[in-house]
């Protein structure tokens, strides 16, 4: 936890300099070290945490989308769990068309970078 502790330490440090001198990379390697060195509910709370302040910053990515649903680095989420935080960091799919992300998410990130439904998909 103490990587943890450094990692976050680092990017608040660099985010509160100027908003833009962070990005989607920044995001995704937090979100990598917290879904490693946390567990249960303590790592659910890092992950909404950091997906709603990421979201707000709008560097909602296709890479940190992809990193969230596939899960821990090393192991990979069963599927009733990469169900249950795809709804939990994501929200729900409506039937009628599907899963789309706000453009507000990603209005910092390339479109070629921004996330779409397929992200959500566990296919590697």
């Amino acid at each position: 936890e103490n990587l943890l502790a450094v990692a976050q330490e680092s990017f608040w440090a660099k985010r509160n300099r100027s908003r833009f001198d962070v990005d989607q990379i920044d995001f995704v390697f937090l979100l990598e070290i917290g879904m490693k060195v946390l567990v249960g509910k303590e790592r659910d709370k890092f992950m909404v945490d950091l997906i709603r302040q990421c979201s707000k910053d709008g560097f909602v990515s296709k890479r940190l989308v992809r990193e969230a649903v596939r899960g821990p680095v090393h192991e990979e989420w069963p599927e009733e769990e990469r169900e249950r935080i795809v709804q939990l960091l994501f929200g729900e799919e409506d039937e009628a068309v599907g899963f789309s992300f706000p453009s507000s998410w990603s209005r910092n990130v390339h479109k070629h970078d921004q996330p779409s439904a397929k992200d959500l998909m566990h296919v590697y």
